[in-house]
């Protein structure tokens, strides 16, 4: 196989998820994937890799389970960006509290239930 295969494979699969997604959706963490290939030796050498597909004469070759996971580096760069912005927020408030003397402490002892949990 060229090493195509999968770069191909990868390719559409994420298009067509992506595609499937309805209006205002995206993705926004891993798409894992789990994939099993056959492998053989080639008379030049090297080796040769497709995916396994169902039916496949697999009894003279080797088959291989790969795992793998992708993200969305774009999506994932904004989520932090947005999580970032309302920590910010969050802090801001927080302190301009704190200054005020709005904000109170009071430290309570944790409460377990018995058997630990």
């Amino acid at each position: 196989m060229s090493k195509s295969e999968i770069k191909k494979f990868v390719q559409e699969t994420v298009k067509e998820i992506r595609d499937g997604l309805p209006e205002g959706f995206r993705i926004d963490d891993k798409i894992h994937f789990d994939i099993s290939v056959i492998t053989t030796s080639k008379a030049k050498g090297g080796l040769d890799i497709k995916i396994a597909s169902v039916g496949s004469d697999l009894e003279s070759k080797n088959v291989h389970r790969i795992n793998f996971s992708i993200v969305d580096e774009e999506a994932q760069a904004k989520a932090w960006k947005i999580g970032e912005s309302v920590l910010t927020k969050f802090f801001t408030n927080l302190a301009k509290l704190d200054a005020t003397n709005q904000l109170t402490y009071e430290a309570q002892p944790i409460k377990r239930k018995k058997n630990g949990k």
